[in-house]
């Protein structure tokens, strides 16, 4: 009696396939990231002229100066978490061309597009390397 081959269209290469397509569209995803421009490409520090603070929710003033400008820039007061102080230093992201466009504290979008072709990257090792190992011949 001849024995069948198994068909490569097992459940575990499916699962690996589905798995690949949802990690490329991490992968795409995090270089996208990368390669979009910021909505706010300058960075400068600013200080905190007014801060009242409730349980570690925070109403602040932040004056700061544009790079290449002369000008000191004072926000509207703003709502933030954490606990601040008047005279305590903040990072400020702004819009180079429109530099009362601004944001604060603001985590830079390369991290998210490394985080995303890193997670993509390991999903697809993980999944295939499962894949070999549970159908390689002994």
């Amino acid at each position: 009696m001849e024995e069948e081959k198994p068909s490569i269209f097992t459940i575990g290469f499916i699962i690996a396939i589905v798995f690949s397509i949802i990690a490329l569209i991490f992968l795409s995803l995090g270089i996208y990231i990368l390669v979009r421009k910021p909505l706010y490409p300058s960075q400068t520090s600013g200080t905190i002229k007014t801060a009242k603070c409730v349980n570690n929710n925070c109403l602040i003033v932040i004056e700061f100066t544009p790079e290449g400008s002369n000008d000191k820039l004072t926000s509207n007061e703003l709502q933030i978490s954490g606990n601040y102080n008047t005279g305590d230093s903040i990072k400020i992201n702004y819009n180079s061309e429109n530099p009362t466009t601004f944001g604060v504290n603001l985590i830079s979008p390369q991290v998210f597009g490394w985080s995303f072709i890193g997670i993509s990257l390991l999903v697809l090792a993980i999944v295939w390397g499962i894949y070999y190992f549970t159908h390689r011949k002994s």
